[in-house]
């Protein structure tokens, strides 16, 4: 416990410590996987070294006088063709060593969760095991190869090893320089972490090759043979040391979950809290204080004098609320709902925006949107509400069914439709062969067999007539605290973040008392939109039930689905009789 604990001081201490677990666990391993990591290592450095030195001999009048005295008592061919061979047998000593390692490595992370006596602690556990047992097996390894190389250089090359330990002492000062300056302030993303640490290879490269350019053209410049030999080593130097403050990284940033599955005392707490942490200091009251006034006031463009703040409950994980009422001088007061999008709900930010941000957009039941913007990192949206008054608990079924039937008069714009049909499937596409070809595997060991080849025999006539309905926006995942109703029994919405286009009648409810309420939904849907003059009942429930299926395979419900089927087929001949009748009587 004491171990895991070190974790929150220090970072180099809990990167021991888990070495240390590790190798106190499973010894033999653990030293297995370094002897190959190592030997993999050094195979692909002969590989690419040899070859080099076969090039160079074959390209010489005889053996140059700066290979080893021994090589001269071989002739210039068979030394060619031997270091050939030596090339390719290290190339295949490097493949089998990283296949051993592959193969051990993953054991390795087995032994480790089945010692610490634990259950599941999260998903996907034994993947980020195995990752973390190799790149820690793999940054022990390379702190040996990194110490021999170095110690191989300063033996051929002294000036050359100083000058390259110089260079990462150094970025190692400007780094922890750089690190206390930013204390306090929001971290780099890894991406840019990594960027900047391969640079630093690179640029430690070049300068390494610069100082031996300086040299060779000195008054007493080195010899050939370990000027060549010092670019190869310093070049394997810069890249495992890269790849090794890489790994370190990665561990540290996965070091709550590691240390849950490495130390039979340390459980995961707190990782949500850590990784929202950034997320809930913006709500603080200090905070709040600071930047609600600032943003209201901006983006009102009014001199209001006070603001009093309220938590909303806006139903959605990781979306934050805000009920703000503004009063300005005069003493009248505007109401703002502020909603703030934690970074893993960027997409639902993102949608909503698109959506409400569209000008042409006609009988939308939201309330109003005024402003976009980002804070923090943070997707901000703002609403300027009528009211804020949610619908009961008791009532909210009612209400739900009735936003569905009202959304049905919105007509999405000609772009809007663009946009979302380049970008994600409509119900007709979503029924695709793929998705029913799952189904019907399902089915061949029930009694839906027959229900589903009769559904199959149709399914383009299907298709079609999904097409041929207009389009209306659904927001089928709207919950109990986003519907707002009016004293005058107006709804409305305020949450889009899982909007779609769908067929009209699409999202409906199946029940029984469906059917007989269509013909009125109907009435109510030609009087508000012209392009529903030819659309039936029958269109309208053949939507539902097919939205339904959808869904239902979705959520692998397939008995639930082929229990619709013949619904669906029946609807589907029914509809299409009159075309066939109208197809006869011109013949």
């Amino acid at each position: 416990m004491s171990e895991a604990k070190s974790a929150n001081q220090n970072s180099g201490r809990w990167i021991y410590s888990v070495a240390s677990k590790v190798t106190r666990n499973i010894p033999g391993l653990t030293l297995t996987i370094i002897i190959c990591t190592l030997a993999a290592q050094i195979s692909l450095l002969a590989a690419s070294y040899l070859p080099l030195k076969a090039i160079i001999l074959i390209g010489s009048p005889s053996i140059p006088s700066y290979f080893p005295e021994y090589f001269k008592a071989f002739e210039q061919r068979e030394l060619f063709v031997g270091l050939c061979l030596a090339a390719i047998a290290f190339y295949l000593l490097y493949l089998a060593s990283e296949s051993i390692t592959k193969k051990l490595t993953v054991l390795g992370s087995e032994k480790l969760v089945s010692n610490s006596s634990k259950l599941i602690v999260f998903d996907g556990q034994d993947d980020v095991a195995r990752k973390a047992y190799l790149r820690l097996t793999r940054s022990l390894a390379a702190v040996v190869f990194l110490a021999l190389t170095i110690a191989a250089l300063g033996f051929i090359y002294l000036e050359l090893s100083v000058a390259v330990i110089s260079f990462w002492l150094l970025m190692g000062v400007v780094a922890r320089a750089i690190t206390a300056l930013k204390k306090g302030h929001s971290s780099s993303t890894s991406e840019a972490t990594y960027e900047l640490v391969n640079s630093m290879g690179s640029f430690g490269f070049l300068a390494a090759f610069s100082y031996l350019a300086y040299d060779l053209l000195s008054d007493t410049p080195p010899s050939l043979l370990p000027a060549i030999i010092g670019v190869l080593l310093t070049r394997q130097i810069m890249q495992r040391a890269t790849l090794l403050i890489q790994d370190v990284i990665l561990l540290k940033e996965q070091r709550l979950q590691i240390s849950a599955l490495f130390f039979s005392g340390h459980k995961l707490i707190g990782e949500t809290k850590s990784k929202a942490t950034r997320f809930w200091n913006i709500f603080t009251k200090t905070q709040i204080d600071n930047w609600v006034p600032a943003l209201v006031n901006s983006i009102a463009q009014k001199p209001y004098t006070e603001h009093c703040v309220n938590w909303h409950q806006s139903g959605v994980h990781d979306v934050f609320a805000l009920e703000v009422n503004s009063k300005n001088s005069l003493g009248a007061t505007d109401t703002y709902l502020i909603k703030i999008f934690n970074t893993t709900r960027s997409t639902l930010a993102i949608n909503e925006a698109t959506l409400l941000s569209e000008p042409h957009i006609l009988n939308l039941c939201t309330i109003p949107f005024i402003h976009a913007t980002i804070m923090d990192g943070f997707h901000c949206h703002i609403f300027r509400p009528e009211h804020l008054n949610k619908v009961p608990a008791i009532e909210f079924g009612t209400h739900q069914l009735e936003l569905t039937k009202r959304l049905m008069r919105s007509i999405p714009s000609p772009s809007l439709v663009q946009k979302y049909t380049r970008s994600r499937p409509l119900l007709w596409d979503r029924l695709n062969d793929s998705a029913l070809a799952n189904l019907g595997e399902a089915l061949e060991i029930s009694k839906h067999q027959e229900a589903f080849r009769a559904f199959m025999r149709d399914i383009e006539n299907t298709r079609y007539l999904l097409r041929t309905l207009p389009l209306h926006i659904c927001n089928s995942q709207v919950g109990k605290d986003q519907i707002f109703i009016s004293s005058t029994g107006a709804l409305t919405a305020s949450y889009w973040g899982n909007w779609s286009l769908e067929p009209i009648g699409a999202s409906l409810h199946i029940s029984k008392k469906l059917e007989p309420s269509l013909p009125a939904l109907l009435l109510d849907l030609q009087a508000q939109r012209d392009d529903t003059q030819a659309v039936t009942a029958q269109h309208l429930y053949l939507s539902a039930l097919c939205f339904q299926l959808d869904q239902l395979l979705v959520r692998q419900n397939y008995i639930s689905a082929a229990e619709i089927l013949p619904q669906i087929s029946n609807l589907t001949s029914a509809l299409n009789r009159p075309v066939l009748e109208v197809a006869i009587c011109n013949v």
